[in-house]
């Protein structure tokens, strides 16, 4: 009774469901995975315009519905590369209605989940794209691992417009908690101006906050606090980036606050990279960056 009640009684009604669903069918069944392929290498030279290599494993189409099992985000100029698994992406089916198609994307990263969506415009012009991640465990990508550092990062509110692939726009606002640094890690402070490598002792727990947006050559509007048993570090400013999205300038004003453990460690160090301008035992002072990356112009400021 309930199923003869759904079938539409309008000839044309009818018709109309009956193509539909037999085009559905065909679809589901349908060996599609030629057309994966060729997404696939579209995605990959769009991609290489942004200084990005995709690495694509298994790809897979049905329905409105595009798969990877895994998918490799190469980054060479930075040295760096993420790796996703499970990739699906999908059409919102519903914001056909408004003539404004949405993709959805979702993948699961080192242990947790990283997704979006992406609203295309009526121009047919690159997309703006909304990225949120939560739970993505750092101890799981090698070059963090590498350096022991191990911590929960969480992705809110951000986004990426690729409008441009000359100039494109980003706004980020990341979180990193339940941190560790287990292992002590080597500093080679000459770039800063003190010509000797430094020791970073272990670190028992840190949680971290960054946001910024980034335009063109430039990420503005930074901001980034960090707390950890060896004290907290509070910075804003601005980072030039070179031809090459690589850092090249730098203007940051950081308040540093160190705790006993932390006073101990990087006292008598300061002290002497400073010239003097901060004494050994201060737990508070600031310190400002201005210039080139490598060799910026730095300041001493003692406030304790």
């Amino acid at each position: 009774m309930l199923a003869t009640s759904l079938v539409p009684k309008n000839k044309f009604l009818r018709l109309t469901v009956g193509i539909i669903i037999v085009l559905s069918v065909a679809l589901f069944t349908l060996n599609l995975d030629p057309y994966a392929e060729k997404i696939s290498q579209i995605a990959t030279n769009k991609a290489r315009m942004l200084g990005i290599d995709l690495q694509f494993e298994r790809p897979h189409i049905s329905f409105l519905s595009f798969e990877a099992s895994k998918i490799g985000i190469v980054y060479p100029k930075a040295m760096s590369a993420i790796v996703l698994d499970n990739v699906t992406v999908d059409l919102d089916t519903t914001a056909l209605l408004s003539w404004q198609p949405k993709i959805r994307f979702k993948s699961e990263a080192y242990g947790g989940k990283l997704g979006g969506t992406a609203l295309l415009n009526n121009a047919g012009l690159p997309p703006k794209i909304e990225i949120s991640g939560h739970s993505i465990d750092l101890g799981k990508h090698t070059q963090f691992a590498a350096l022991g550092i191990s911590g929960e990062l969480n992705i809110t509110d951000s986004w990426v417009d690729l409008g441009s692939p000359a100039q494109p726009q980003a706004e980020a606002h990341l979180t990193i908690k339940n941190g560790k640094k287990p292992m002590p890690t080597q500093v080679d402070l000459t770039p800063f101006g003190a010509p000797f490598t430094i020791t970073v002792p272990p670190i028992q727990w840190f949680s971290l906050g960054i946001d910024g947006t980034a335009s063109g050559d430039k990420i503005q509007d930074l901001e980034f606090s960090l707390a950890s048993s060896l004290g907290s570090i509070n910075g804003t400013g601005t980072l030039f980036l070179s031809p090459r999205k690589l850092i090249n300038r730098v203007s940051l004003k950081v308040k540093v606050a160190l705790t006993e453990p932390g006073k101990r460690e990087f006292g008598a160090m300061l002290s002497l990279a400073s010239g003097g301008a901060i004494n050994s035992k201060s737990s508070e002072f600031t310190i400002t960056f201005e210039g080139p990356a490598m060799r910026p112009e730095i300041q001493y400021s003692d406030i304790q």
